[in-house]
């Protein structure tokens, strides 16, 4: 369009309507240069245009912006939510916004409901969900120590796109059990390993967002670090010395899933965020106060009525299940 066609397409404007130009824009020479298109017109006589050069260069500047992709929601895939500590950490982790949501796995039974065995489960420990909080949960039965954790193709792959961080907090609490009667522990702790890894895949457009994974390991990983160093404070690093670990299965077990992942930080590092968690003796809820009553102080209790004595225990516990390995 020359100078002269956009002279008699101002004028055409003015003609036409009946809006009051003794101010407006469009009674300028360049008007119709300034709003070159249809739409911009339009924007122009319904006093909604961007005038000045200054909101058209942000204009421009947002629109052919490189725009940062949307982080992906907080996804939690949850391993040992129907246990004492699992179940605490599942009401904690639906309570926080920021978290989208809570996938649980939990092993199969015939003719059983997911929804409905981990219903029970946080009803056991006293645990209230509200019908917000239990929007955010998923709960799929499937026997974890499988390959892809015994999930279907299409489902493991769903995982793979959704979950950000995984949490390990499923153990058997059996102190009679050799080391190579965990071994289905350790299969299922690399499983999960490798649907970290596959899920770094989908979160490469936010390398600073890798996905995360957290152990809970056990104090039993290191009883016996201050007989063999003569220190009682155990410093929070990979342990290689056997000798540390008290000698009984389940201390074994977990010095064996500590040093898979360390193995994983040191070949997978710059994929995944691995750590872990050495809890120790814990005591009952701060909402409920419910105690586990498999743990060793309810266990010890029981026993005394028996035997009719009690230890002679020294020092306080502030360890409790509401607070403990959860921030």
């Amino acid at each position: 369009m020359d100078s002269l066609q956009a002279v008699k397409l101002r004028r055409l404007l003015l003609s036409s309507t009946d809006v009051t130009f003794d101010n407006h824009a469009c009674r300028q020479r360049d008007f119709i240069y300034k709003h070159p298109i249809i739409s911009q017109l339009v924007s122009a006589f319904q006093g909604t245009a961007i005038n000045g050069p200054e909101g058209q260069i942000q204009s421009f500047v947002s629109r052919y912006s490189i725009q940062a992709q949307p982080e992906r929601p907080n996804v939690i895939l949850l391993i040992g939510s129907t246990g004492s500590l699992g179940a605490n950490t599942l009401a904690h982790l639906a309570s926080f916004p920021s978290i989208f949501k809570v996938i649980c796995l939990i092993r199969p039974r015939n003719g059983s409901n997911g929804f409905e065995r981990q219903s029970q489960a946080l009803r056991a420990q006293k645990i209230h969900l509200n019908s917000a909080l239990w929007d955010k949960l998923e709960v799929i039965q499937t026997n974890a120590t499988m390959p892809r954790l015994g999930l279907a193709d299409a489902e493991h792959e769903r995982l793979l796109r959704q979950v950000t961080h995984v949490l390990h907090c499923a153990w058997p609490i059996n102190f009679k059990m050799m080391l190579p009667s965990f071994e289905g522990q350790f299969k299922t702790l690399r499983n999960l390993l490798d649907l970290a890894v596959d899920a770094s895949k989908f979160s490469f457009k936010q390398p600073h967002k890798q996905p995360r994974l957290l152990l809970l390991s056990s104090v039993a990983a290191v009883g016996n670090y201050k007989t063999i160093y003569g220190q009682s404070k155990i410093p929070e690093v990979p342990m290689f010395d056997e000798n540390c670990t008290n000698a009984f299965g389940y201390g074994e077990a977990k010095l064996v899933c500590e040093r898979i992942i360390e193995n994983a930080r040191l070949t997978h590092g710059s994929k995944i965020d691995v750590s872990l968690v050495r809890v120790g003796q814990i005591t009952g809820s701060n909402d409920t106060g419910h105690w586990n009553s498999k743990e060793h102080v309810p266990a010890m209790i029981k026993s005394s009525r028996l035997i009719g004595a009690l230890p002679r225990l020294d020092g306080v516990s502030k360890k409790n299940v509401s607070v403990l390995g959860i921030r």
